[in-house]
């Protein structure tokens, strides 16, 4: 049986420190951004900004605490989106719970990509519908790049392309794949099935996210 539509009930986009966090990214970036959810040049803008003020404020990713249950293989807990925020960091599929709840406080359509041991985010860009899939536990990963063509190399922070480029290549290989099931879910398509986004206290909680300088 499959979660994937309860998962996206937890995506609580109209929680006040997940559109507090949205106007951060909208002041980041400023005009480039004003019609994201309405051009694919703005959507992919905010994309890319989001990233940028998660990996400037230090959002890390974690391993998952995972447990056995009777009846159940295994169980995984989950943060909402404030308290992935609040800690600055979470695992995968809490990273893109945050991505994914992020976007669409901003009119953004988004998805969650799960798969055996992974989950991702995916944004549908308007006008093409094209998919945008992003590698959110990209934000603090660190890759090994060579420099000037020769045999030296340094560890460099992944950029929003590589992690673009590591969520289109988990994509492709699951569309290449069929040994790998896949469950998509997005916040409108879960409301439709009578799973709203979870109520929770409104707590005043300070955003601890700040503008890259």
């Amino acid at each position: 049986m499959s979660n994937s539509m309860l998962t996206a009930a937890w995506v609580n986009y109209m929680d006040p420190p997940v559109r507090a966090l949205s106007g951060l990214v909208h002041q980041s970036a400023g005009d480039a951004v004003s019609q994201a959810g309405q051009t694919d040049e703005a959507t992919e803008a905010f994309c890319k900004a989001l990233f940028l003020v998660e990996q400037e404020n230090g959002l890390q990713y974690q391993n998952s605490t995972q447990w056995y249950m009777p009846n159940v293989q295994l169980g995984q807990s989950l943060k909402f989106p404030r308290d992935t925020m609040r800690d600055k960091s979470g695992t995968c599929i809490e990273l893109a719970i945050l991505y994914a709840a992020v976007c669409e406080s901003s009119g953004v359509k988004a998805y969650l990509m799960m798969v055996p041991g992974h989950c991702f985010p995916m944004v549908e860009l308007p006008e093409s519908h094209e998919l945008f899939p992003v590698e959110s536990t990209a934000v603090n990963n660190y890759g090994e790049v060579v420099i000037n063509n020769v045999d030296q190399h340094r560890k460099e922070r992944m950029s929003f392309e590589d992690a673009c480029v590591g969520g289109m290549r988990n994509l492709i290989k699951l569309r290449n794949s069929r040994k790998s099931p896949c469950n998509v879910s997005c916040n409108s398509e879960a409301t439709s099935n009578g799973h709203t986004p979870a109520v929770i206290n409104l707590l005043p909680i300070r955003v601890p996210f700040v503008v890259p300088v």
